[in-house]
């Protein structure tokens, strides 16, 4: 009997562990807010000025997935999509480099996206009707 108990108390110190660490992994649950398309503007970039494109996030598999459409019609997948904090943190790749950008929805307006790309260049964001 005593074995019975222990053999449990392991089964659920295991299940346990198994769920804080799937959590952690895939951070905040909570993208609902996010999902649509967006008018991303990335400002002051150097030889560029701006650059602008729709990031288009839908959800499958309970997961948050995405792709970037460039001016010019061309698609991007964006790799990696992790919200944590109340930040959108997404990674992809533009022109054989493994970039990223950090946007969150404004405290003023669920409608808009504010936050920075690579951390130096201001990023906003707009909600497509």
């Amino acid at each position: 009997m005593e074995q019975k108990i222990q053999s449990r108390i392991l089964i659920i110190i295991w299940v346990v562990l198994f769920i804080s660490c799937t959590n952690r992994y895939k951070g905040d649950s909570d993208y609902s807010g996010y999902i649509g398309s967006w008018e991303i503007e990335i400002q002051e970039l150097p030889n560029i000025e701006r650059l602008s494109f729709t990031m288009n996030l839908s959800e499958k598999d309970s997961s948050i997935i995405g792709e970037i459409v460039e001016e010019g019609g061309d698609t991007v997948d964006i790799t990696k999509i992790i919200i944590e904090d109340g930040f959108l943190n997404t990674r992809y790749n533009w022109s054989g480099h493994d970039v990223g950008f950090k946007v969150r929805i404004s405290e003023k307006n669920k409608n808009l996206l504010e936050g920075s790309f690579m951390r130096f260049f201001d990023v906003t964001g707009k909600r497509n009707s």
